[in-house]
């Protein structure tokens, strides 16, 4: 039996054994549901939050802000994925824009945007700091930086 998404209980019950070995562990079914007719690319619900949850099989009297705390993690980790299967395409936007600026209609605009794919999905100003410790350590930070104090005079300009 479908229903409108295309979310049958089979897909549930595969998407339930899937989640034994990652993080969407902690999801039930319902939720489980809601995340694929919200993010997959082929729900023709998706990225609409009152017909995803309808289909998810929430209540009318449910809203949003209830239910997304609950998934907020998985939803932010297929909106990463997202960004990084969009980065190849956007580098060779990038790389045709580089080699021709006049062939990429509204280039300044779509450089712009590339730019903001690339620093959210991580290819390009990504800043990661990997610390391992194998045995007990002190980890020195520099020093902060002094900064003078600034008298600044100021005019009594009130009425009196």
């Amino acid at each position: 039996m479908k229903d409108i998404a295309g979310v049958t209980e089979a897909d549930i019950h595969k998407l339930v054994s899937a989640s034994q070995n990652d993080a969407t562990t902690h999801l039930n079914e319902k939720q489980l549901a809601l995340i694929k007719a919200y993010t997959d690319e082929d729900s023709p619900t998706k990225f609409q939050k009152k017909a995803s949850m309808r289909v998810a099989g929430y209540s009318p009297s449910y809203n949003w802000t209830q239910v997304f705390p609950g998934i907020r993690d998985e939803v932010i980790e297929r909106t990463k994925d997202l960004l990084a299967e969009a980065a190849p395409e956007a580098a060779s936007k990038l790389i045709e824009y580089i080699r021709d600026p006049e062939t990429v209609a509204g280039g300044r605009d779509k450089l712009h945007a590339i730019q903001m794919l690339f620093d959210r999905a991580g290819v390009v100003k990504g800043e990661k700091i990997d610390v391992e410790v194998t045995h007990n350590a002190v980890f020195v930070l520099p020093p902060k930086k002094h900064q003078e104090a600034v008298d600044l005079d100021f005019e009594d300009i009130s009425d009196g």
